[in-house]
């Protein structure tokens, strides 16, 4: 593996971004970087009248360039947007709606929260966005029914290999043969 080597993290919340990203730079040897925590700390936003931190991305792009070094795990559901140049990996992490709702309620997100999360995840948002910036670093990464530890050994072989993890994803097709065409019958 190589000396610098700056890996980004990123998915919808709830999909398992800090727990993966945390084994990630432990496996590596890596520092970890909180990029939501890290941005509103330095300020690169407003808050919101929902609370959440709006992040300003021109800001955060210019400001990452800073700390992009070394050996780096970036953890954050907008890590993709950082400059592709500066990113060796992209890993989206996905998980099934329906169990992606249970994680959202047990955090205590409000009902509009969670739709707007899950409809993010199953309409494959974040991952389009990463691969439109980075269309040949990107790793997608369902962690559904996979253990997490295989998931990360899988990831760091593909990547010293030069391939990519791709698991197929397809909510939408799921839901409607799960509810829509049982229904027709």
């Amino acid at each position: 593996m190589r000396k610098n080597l700056i890996i980004a993290v990123t998915g919808t919340p709830g999909t398992g971004k800090t727990t993966f990203a945390r084994k990630l730079a432990r496996k590596l040897g890596a520092e970890m970087l909180d990029l939501s925590e890290w941005a509103r700390r330095l300020g690169l936003g407003r808050e919101a009248e929902d609370g959440s931190f709006e992040v300003d991305l021109s800001r955060l792009r210019r400001r990452f360039r800073s700390v992009a070094r070394g050996r780096l795990v970036v953890d954050g559901h907008l890590s993709h947007y950082l400059p592709d140049r500066l990113l060796d990996a992209v890993v989206v992490l996905r998980l099934d709606p329906t169990r992606l709702e249970r994680r959202l309620r047990a955090r205590g997100y409000s009902g509009e929260k969670i739709r707007e999360n899950l409809e993010a995840e199953a309409l494959d948002i974040i991952w389009v966005e990463a691969l439109r910036r980075h269309p040949r670093k990107v790793h997608q990464i369902d962690l559904t029914r996979r253990d997490l530890e295989e998931a990360i050994e899988d990831f760091l072989r593909a990547l010293k290999r030069g391939e990519r993890v791709v698991d197929r994803v397809d909510w939408l097709g799921r839901y409607v043969q799960r509810y829509v065409l049982r229904r027709a019958r």
